[in-house]
């Protein structure tokens, strides 16, 4: 039989699990620099989704992770920094990223899914 991680294998049950994890990743967001300075609501939908503006370095590499996409390389916080570009990210009302976005002069040249999926 497969061996469960040490930490889980005294975890009694799976919504336990999930409310472990969702600690974890709360306090990982916190760790990597995600915080109230780091986001900018720009956009709230009546389902607890919104549009978020991510502000800093920080915030892009968090978002790549995330995402697993390359948001989180140099040149898209270069991007950033000289205000070349604006990135955006779609979340839903626990804060989990859905579609990551970029804007230049106004316009969304970009726009992906997890993995870099398209965001259709």
């Amino acid at each position: 039989p497969a061996r469960l991680p040490r930490r889980l294998a005294h975890v009694p049950t799976l919504q336990q699990a999930v409310d472990m994890a969702t600690i974890d990743s709360q306090q990982r967001a916190r760790a990597m620099g995600e915080n109230g300075n780091d986001l900018e609501g720009v956009y709230y939908l009546p389902d607890g989704w919104a549009w978020f503006r991510l502000k800093t370095s920080a915030s892009l590499f968090f978002e790549g992770e995330r995402m697993r996409n390359c948001l989180g390389k140099p040149q898209f916080a270069a991007r950033q920094a000289s205000g070349r570009a604006l990135f955006y990210s779609l979340r839903d009302a626990d804060s989990r990223s859905h579609v990551t976005a970029e804007v230049r002069g106004g316009v969304m040249v970009e726009a992906k899914a997890h993995g870099n999926a398209s965001a259709e």
